[in-house]
């Protein structure tokens, strides 16, 4: 998956307790992740973005423990999204849940127009009390697939919800092999984004290292340096 330059990573049910090690989650070229640990047997979340991308961990509101949200922001050149990555393990209760997650977008929604919500809800949008708040908040659905497949036909119950669909393209499902019954979903923004400039490191071999060269080199340096200091 990290080979095909994937930006933003939401992953749920890690199964994660605090024995496990920040520096065991670290991937070259993102950030360190956000995350949620729940313990070893089920649930948690795991939040991982290029490290090109400007983020930032959202906590200006409490969230009840045992809730997995994570609100968080991105910056996309002039464009700012709340994005929030969630788990409803099946025994939590669904209103408790929807009231929280519905009080969490209110509170950021003075400072954000696009709003991203993904995960694993464990219920389709035809869930009578998710209703109110796709409603409500002016959310649509962008995955349509079945996601799990308990039953035969298979139910869409890992949601994409935002309130600007159009700013998504090529969304859809697909076998990641390492489930044992749910399909990843994924999305593309309908937009690019400046990246950093790269940092360029400079460093001698040692494989085919020369003393008196390297003396050389810094006795130049110094030199230069003085040349140049205002005192």
């Amino acid at each position: 998956m990290i080979d095909q330059n994937i930006d933003i990573i939401c992953l749920a049910e890690t199964k994660l307790d605090s024995s496990f090690p920040k520096s065991n989650f670290l991937i070259s070229g993102y950030s360190t992740p956000y995350r949620i640990d729940i313990n070893s047997k089920s649930g948690g979340l795991l939040v991982y973005i290029k490290d090109n991308i400007p983020s930032k961990l959202l906590n200006d509101i409490t969230i009840p423990i045992g809730l997995q949200i994570i609100p968080f922001e991105i910056n996309l050149r002039k464009s700012k999204w709340l994005i929030i990555s969630i788990y409803r393990p099946p025994s939590t209760n669904v209103e408790f849940f929807i009231d929280n997650l519905n009080r969490i977008v209110d509170f950021y929604s003075s400072n954000y127009d696009n709003v991203l919500i993904l995960g694993d809800f464990n219920m389709d949008t035809s869930n009578k009390l998710l209703i109110p708040f796709l409603e409500s908040q002016q959310l649509y659905s962008l995955n349509k697939n079945p996601t799990c497949f308990k039953s035969v036909n298979g139910n869409c119950i890992d949601l994409l919800l935002t309130n600007k669909n159009r700013s998504f393209k090529h969304t859809n499902v697909f076998e990641t092999g390492m489930s044992d019954h749910h399909l990843m979903i994924y999305t593309m923004f309908r937009t690019t984004f400046d990246k950093k400039t790269p940092n360029i490191i400079k460093y001698k071999s040692y494989r085919k290292f020369d003393k008196n060269t390297f003396i050389k080199d810094l006795h130049g340096n110094l030199s230069n340096i003085s040349e140049y200091n205002p005192f």
